[in-house]
Order: structure tokens, then C-alpha cells, then sequence
């Protein structure tokens, strides 16, 4: 009501300026005087009897009016009136009314007309409206997408150097266990014992500190140290005009270091919200945070600086960030909770894990390891504690731990928060409190995927291309509807019903080898428990044969080109080749010319052509060096025996042998 009457004000403001010959356009003014006011009164009177039918007639009428004009007030109003429409075919009123194409499209006009207000207002326009809006839009669009498993020695390496303690693949599975009697052993938390209450250790523990008087705790940096784990400290600086190089600073530094455990040291979390006293002072904050990293970077070179923002709001995080130079992992607290939920098909969304992780990933994920620093799932609301909300979730910790390995491998750890709420409050995340997920989350964390200790993973999950090797595939899903529970996915290959998956994240196992085509449509079909069809994605994959490896003294190297068969001739990158021998590598681009030298040898070659000189000799080849994909690609067998190695190829294991 509150909001209606602000419009209402508005309005009147606006007739009596257009009166007194104020600075609105004339049309605007006589647009306002003739239609606006009378639609808008409509508009209020249905909203107010709750007769939605009625007014959604009204404010798709006034979202088409607003829509012809570019100023400040038509874009507030439009937007306005734009997020009632989607609401309404969202089911935020109720009733049967549930259209999710026209929920999305209002939306999308909802969110432009607020972005375009708020350019025109600056920081007077209320950036928490697309926000808000932004959140419905990530909540009712429908995504499918389909997942292989790669051995990490088939993918190309990482494009920038690993930050301290990051694992190149996988996710690390940290725990905060404070006021969780079940997991301690003696004074405090014990990791063994979580592993016997949970079936494996943690691979971190978190820890809270206050700045200037909690001590580093030794104690569980030894226990932690001992199982190969690691500690993340939450240091809280209640007061950040008093982070200073000072005793306590350096004590803490001495302490950390002496303990031998690697720590992730998070500096004041949350600076971006305004419920923590360190909070909305962005310039201040960065000053103390490069102070911490300074000094930690030089005494304890043990500590990683996390950097940890909350999911929302946000659109302002990125003013809080202390640069690169002085960050090594991005965090970021992100719970799923029902305190805000309504028996609604909308509302039930704004809690996908997934969605709220977007903003920070996107901004940080392609130069910093993320990791969640505290998130959880509460199975007890604040608004109905009496009602159990177990199988609510049960389906956000699967999705928590299914999707974020997929959709997000850019994340490397995540704490949950295994405790209740603050003080006073109703939600309950105690996994050891509740037998359902307490086994849902043992079952979880025995997957190779996630870590106990600080070695990365295998493999990684990657997006199923247009081409697919021949050897049997493990292929998942990731769905995201505007239901929060999808109950099956069904997998078609040419159109065939090969498998039925009714367990998130949806595995479908399929031997490609067994083809005796080339090519194959995958097809992936989501359904609602209902039955409803939500979601459909067909894929078209070339079939290829299995990826060549290549093992030097043991080990599979690794090519961001992987090798390729010519004629009959195993061709691989020649820069990585000869430097894993140890041989230095050059290119002289005028005449194409590769030159490789070491170990008392010197290999010179030209793209195009069919003949080498090997320290000094002219040696034919095979196949001429050829280019793929940007690099130089040159015959394995004529790289190794020309320094005198010996190649050898295992067919059954696909792998060529030097030695």
C-alpha cells in the first residue's frame, strides 16, 4: 500500500509542475493528464482488493504507455509495472495463472527500464531493483546442459599459474563443526571424529577470530596438519580504524607460520553488507586488507588472503576488492534458507544455490580459485519452524554439490556451516540432526571429486562438445527450471531411449565405443515430478577415435593441442615436446623456421616441409610439419629418435612410450 501511495504522490507532483509549465515535454504531460492517471487509479483499486485478474489488464496497459517515452519517470514506472506483470505470470499472486515465457519477457522489460532509471539517477535510483529483479529472471529461466569426464592429462593446462593451496581440479570439503557436539573429541573439533561421523575428513576447518585479541589456535592447526588438511580463520575486524602494523598483527603472523598448517585467511567477510560493523566502507577496508596481506606475505608465507564478499548485494562487491596483487582466492558466504519463502512457483526459486553464485564467479572465476567460505542449507524456517523442510533440503544440497563441480569448476572448496543459526534465530543446518541428510552428505563427499586432503582430483568436468571419442562415457546433466525439483532426466541416442536417470546430477553411462557410426545425436529430455516436459537439448557429436597419449619417463604430458593422427603418423606440438625433453625452443617467423637445442643436440625444422636437419644432417620425414590450431606440429617417432630416445606405442592403452 505504502508503495501504491508513493506513486500516487508522484503523479500529483507531476500534474501540478506540468500546470505551472514545469520541465516534463508537453506530450509526456498531456500523455500523463489523459491516460496515465486513469489506468494507474484502475491499477491500484484492483491490487488493493487483490483482484489480480483485473489488474494485470491495467499494468500491462501502463507498461506499454511507458514504454514510448525516454525520461526518468516513465522508466521508474515502467519498471514498476513491469515487475508487477511478471510476478503475476510468475505466480507470485497465486491462483492457476502460471506462464513463465510472459513471466520473462516483463521481467527483461522490468530489468532494462530499472537499469536506465538508475543510469539517469546515479546512486539515487535504488540499485536494489534490478537487483531484485535480476534474481526473479536467473530463478524462472529453464537451462540444460550436458557433462563429460575428462582425465586431466587429456586437457590442455591451465592458462594461468595455480594460486597458493589450489588443487587444479576438484572440490575441497571444509567444515565449520563449532556448537556441534557430535564432531568434537575432548576441547573442540576433531577431525578424526568427523570422519567418523561423516566417513571422511574434512580437507578444512573454519575457525572465527577477532582482531586484536583471539589468538591463532594452534590446537586445531596441529590436529588439522596432521590429517594433511588445512584451516580457514575468519579474522574479524570489529573496529578497522584499528587493524594496524602493531603487536598482535605480527604475533599472529609468528603463530601461523610456526604452526606449519596452510591457512586461508579470511579479512573481515562481508564488507559488503551492512549487518557486519566493517561493512560499506569500501576505501578503508582496502587500505587494511593490502596491510594484513603485506605482512602475512612476508612472515608466514603458510597463509593464503581470501578475500570474501556476500553473495548479495552484488552489484557493489567489486569496490571492495583489494586488487590482484593482493588476493589468492576469492570467497564468498552463500546460504540457501527458507526465511524468505513462499508457497509460490517464483519465490521457491530465489534460493537456487547455482543462481546465487553467478555474479561472483563471472567477475572473479577466470583469475582467482573461489571457494565457498561458509554456506548451508536450513531444513527449519524462521516463518513456519513448525514445518519440516527436509526434502526441500535434501534437493539444495544435491544441488549444491552436483551442479557447482560442473557448472562453476572454477570453485575449489566449500565450508558448510554444520550448526544451527545465530542466536535466536529458527534455521537449523546441523546435518548431524537429521538422519536424511546426514547420509546425503556422507554419501556426497565419498566421490572422487571432492577433496580430503589438498591434492586435486583426476579429471574435471567439461560442457559435451560437437565431438565425442569412442570409449565408454559418463555423461551428466545439470537443469535448472522454475521448479526446484526436477524427477527425471531421459536420454535418447538417434532418437532411441537408452536410459532413464532419476538421481541428480543425472548420470547416464554409455559405451560410444561400440558405434560403428560417426556421428551420433544425444538427445537429454527434463521432467517435472508431474510429468511436464520443461526442458529438451539435442546434441550433435562427431565420434572420434580415442585421444593418443603420450608418457615421457613415466609420465602423460600434457598439450593444449592434443595429438593428431596423419597418415598413419602420430603428429604432437612440437614446442611442449622438446621442452619436456629440456630443450629450448625457438621461431624465426620470416622463414617459418622452428629451432630446438639441448642435450647436445639441435633440431631444425620448417612448417610445410618434409625434411629436418638433425645436428647438421638432413633427415626426411614422413609427414610434413604441419600446423594445427596455432601450433606447430611435428612426427612423435621423429622427435624422439632424432635425440636418441626410444618410441614405442601400446595400442590397448592408446599411448605412445618414450623412453
Amino acid at each position: 500500500m505504502k508503495k501504491s501511495l508513493s506513486y500516487i504522490s508522484i503523479i500529483i507532483v507531476v500534474m501540478l509542475l506540468c500546470k505551472a509549465g514545469g520541465t516534463y515535454p508537453l506530450s509526456y504531460a498531456e500523455e500523463i493528464k489523459i491516460n496515465d492517471w486513469p489506468l494507474m487509479k484502475e491499477a491500484i483499486a484492483y491490487e488493493e482488493a487483490k483482484d489480480y485478474v483485473h489488474a494485470i489488464q491495467y499494468w500491462e496497459k501502463l507498461v506499454d504507455l511507458y514504454a514510448g517515452y525516454t525520461n526518468s519517470a516513465s522508466y521508474e514506472n515502467g519498471g514498476h509495472y513491469a515487475d508487477r506483470a511478471g510476478d503475476y505470470y510468475a505466480g507470485v499472486f497465486g491462483g492457476d495463472v502460471f506462464d513463465p515465457i510472459k513471466a520473462t519477457a516483463y521481467y527483461e522489460k522490468a530489468y532494462d527500464s530499472y537499469v536506465k532509471f538508475c543510469e539517469i539517477n546515479g546512486d539515487a535510483g535504488n540499485s536494489w531493483t534490478y537487483v531484485s529483479v535480476q534474481r526473479k529472471l536467473d530463478a524462472i529461466r529453464s537451462e540444460l546442459e550436458l557433462y563429460i569426464e575428462k582425465e586431466l592429462v587429456s586437457l590442455p593446462p591451465m592458462t594461468r599459474e595455480l594460486a597458493k593451496f589450489e588443487p587444479e581440479s576438484g572440490l575441497m570439503i571444509g567444515l565449520y563443526g563449532e556448537g556441534n557436539e557430535a564432531l568434537y573429541s575432548g576441547f573442540g573439533v576433531d577431525p578424526l571424529k568427523i570422519k567418523e561421523v561423516y566417513g571422511e575428513c574434512p580437507s578444512s576447518l573454519l575457525y572465527y577470530n577477532i582482531y586484536g585479541s583471539s589468538p591463532f589456535p594452534t590446537a586445531a592447526g596441529e590436529k588439522m596438519k596432521a590429517v594433511g588438511g588445512s584451516l580457514q580463520i575468519h579474522m574479524q575486524p570489529f573496529d578497522l580504524k584499528a587493524v594496524k602494523d602493531d603487536a598482535y598483527l605480527h604475533a599472529f603472523a609468528k603463530e601461523a607460520k610456526a604452526s606449519g598448517v596452510p591457512v586461508f585467511l579470511r579479512f573481515g567477510g562481508e564488507m559488503n553488507g551492512n549487518w557486519v560493523p566493517w561493512g560499506m566502507q569500501p576505501d578503508l577496508y582496502i587500505e587494511k586488507f593490502r596491510l594484513v596481506h603485506d605482512i602475512l606475505a612476508k612472515e608466514a608465507p603458510n597463509v593464503a588472503m581470501v578475500w570474501a564478499p556476500n553473495f548479495f548485494p552484488w552489484d557493489n562487491m567489486t569496490s571492495y576488492y583489494p586488487g590482484d596483487d593482493y588476493v589468492d582466492w576469492v570467497g564468498v558466504s552463500c546460504y540457501a534458507t527458507l526465511t524468505y519463502t513462499q508457497d509460490t512457483k517464483a519465490s521457491k526459486l530465489l534460493t537456487n544455490p547455482i543462481d546465487l553464485l553467478s555474479h561472483i564467479v563471472a567477475e572473479y572465476g577466470d583469475r582467482k580459485p573461489i571457494m565457498i567460505v561458509e554456506g548451508a542449507v536450513s531444513y527449519t524456517a524462521a516463518l513456519e519452524p513448525t514445518i519440516d523442510y527436509t526434502q526441500w533440503a535434501a534437493n539444495n544440497i544435491k544441488r549444491f554439490y552436483a551442479f557447482i563441480p560442473r557448472v562453476y569448476p572454477q570453485i575449489k572448496a566449500m565450508y558448510y556451516y554444520d550448526s544451527k543459526g545465530a542466536a535466536g534465530a529458527k534455521e537449523n543446518y546441523m546435518l548431524s540432526e537429521n538422519p536424511v541428510l546426514k547420509t546425503l552428505y556422507t554419501g556426497i563427499i565419498k566421490g572422487d571429486y571432492y577433496l580430503s586432503t589438498l591434492e586435486s582430483a583426476d579429471f574435471r568436468y567439461v560442457l559435451l562438445g560437437t565431438t565425442l571419442e569412442k570409449k565408454p562415457q559418463r555423461i551428466s546433466a545439470y537443469v535448472k527450471s522454475y521448479e526446484p525439483v526436477i524427477d527425471k532426466v531421459e536420454y535418447y541416442i538417434d532418437r532411441k531411449l537408452v536410459k532413464v536417470s532419476k538421481q541428480l546430477p543425472f548420470v547416464f553411462e554409455y559405451d560410444f565405443s561400440k558405434s560403428s557410426l560417426d556421428h551420433a545425436r544425444i538427445t537429454a529430455r527434463a521432467y517435472l515430478p508431474d510429468g511436464t516436459l520443461v526442458m529438451q537439448k539435442d546434441y550433435e557429436v562427431d565420434l572420434i577415435s580415442p585421444v593418443i597419449k603420450v608418457k615421457y619417463q613415466g609420465e602423460v604430458l600434457r598439450f593444449d593441442q592434443a595429438p593428431v593422427v596423419v597418415n598413419g603418423r602420430t603428429l604432437v606440438p612440437m614446442k611442449r615436446i622438446f621442452e619436456a625433453f629440456g630443450m629450448t625452443v625457438s621461431y624465426e617467423a620470416r622463414t617459418r623456421t622452428i629451432t630446438a637445442e639441448g642435450q647436445n643436440h639441435k633440431v631444425v625444422l620448417v612448417l610445410g616441409e618434409k625434411t629436418a636437419l638433425v645436428d647438421g644432417e638432413v633427415v626426411a620425414l614422413d609427414v610434413p610439419v604441419t600446423a594445427v590450431a596455432g601450433r606447430t606440429m611435428v612426427p612423435l617417432k621423429f622427435i624422439g629418435q632424432s635425440i636418441g630416445l626410444s618410441v614405442t606405442y601400446d595400442g590397448a592403452q592408446r599411448t605412445v612410450i618414450i623412453e
